[in-house]
């Protein structure tokens, strides 16, 4: 069972994936007494949830624990940043208690690797009992897993705008009768790529471009909302983005907005798919040529294409 966190909480994170459930866990407990929020990213999602977050400075985690005096610390968890890790080796120095949530189920290792030592806080958070399995066959320490929800999931469904579509659409020089479409890349170049999945987030742009083409009605708006971690120029390299068709959705697009009144949204497996889906969001997954396990194969995410003649389909039909 989830403990019910009281007193003082430290709060770390740096990828979005992380940010949002820990940002959403805060606005849920009701037996803080006070809070600091530390990450090493700014997103404009934080207005959101209307708390401040520090911005961390080198050695941060050295005199946080000296100077606030936590009860407890909760982390997300990141790939390519480490202050969650650095955090958590510094609640083990001050006997303070430590709480990671995985957002995912991809990559469990990884995320607490910190120069190739493993870092492991007194409990692992996990969004299901999915998650939990795939964690248990892990190395990470079987006995530390508590299944948590996913926070974030849970604040978003009663979550709405305050613009509506009309607006939205105007503000971001889409023209009102357009379908929007959302593309949220997984930068499957930076971890293998073609050569490990089958595919990356290059081949399934080409894909998307290449079906949205063909269709008769070209009253299509596509945004890019890219992974922290993209590289864009893999993505310019299949066409020029920002020229009213193909748009990559900069820091000032609300991503909730962006899908809140997306027509569809499409993906690998990023957990903007998730997320869409618990918005009610017709969701398209491409695992055209994709060759290694699908993490979200059992949790009925979306509809699932394996050709171009399936991609094709479902564009026609949801232009129809």
């Amino acid at each position: 069972m989830f403990p019910d966190l009281k007193g003082r909480g430290l709060f770390v994170f740096s990828d979005p994936g992380g940010a949002k459930p820990v940002l959403a866990f805060i606005t849920m407990l009701k037996t803080l007494t006070a809070y600091k929020i530390v990450s090493d990213r700014t997103y404009s999602f934080f207005d959101d949830f209307g708390l401040d977050v520090e911005r961390y400075k080198e050695g941060d985690e050295l005199h946080v624990f000296e100077n606030f005096k936590p009860d407890f610390l909760f982390t997300g968890t990141s790939y390519t940043s480490k202050i969650e890790l650095q955090f958590v080796k510094e609640a083990k120095r001050n006997g303070v208690v430590s709480y990671s949530f995985i957002d995912h189920y991809t990559k469990f290792e990884e995320r607490f690797l910190l120069n190739d030592v493993y870092v492991f806080p007194d409990n692992i958070c996990v969004i299901d009992e999915k998650a939990r399995k795939i964690g248990l066959e892990t190395e990470l320490p079987k006995d530390r897993f508590l299944v948590s929800g996913n926070f974030y999931h849970q604040w978003l469904r009663n979550w709405k705008p305050n613009i509506d579509k009309e607006a939205f659409f105007r503000y971001q020089n889409i023209p009102i009768g357009n379908k929007l479409l959302v593309y949220a890349p997984d930068p499957l170049s930076n971890v293998g790529g073609v050569e490990k999945y089958g595919t990356d987030e290059a081949r399934v742009f080409k894909d998307i471009k290449y079906c949205l083409d063909e269709l008769d009605d070209k009253s299509y708006t596509l945004f890019i909302k890219m992974h922290p971690n993209q590289k864009r120029e893999i993505l310019e390299a299949v066409t020029p983005l920002n020229d009213l068709k193909y748009i990559i959705a900069d820091d000032k697009v609300d991503c909730n907005s962006l899908l809140f009144y997306s027509d569809m949204v499409i993906g690998i497996f990023s957990s903007i798919l998730i997320e869409s889906v618990v918005m009610n969001k017709k969701v398209l997954r491409c695992l055209i040529g994709y060759t290694n396990t699908d993490p979200l194969e059992s949790n009925n995410i979306g509809i699932v294409v394996r050709s171009i003649d399936e991609m094709k389909h479902e564009f026609n039909s949801l232009f129809s």
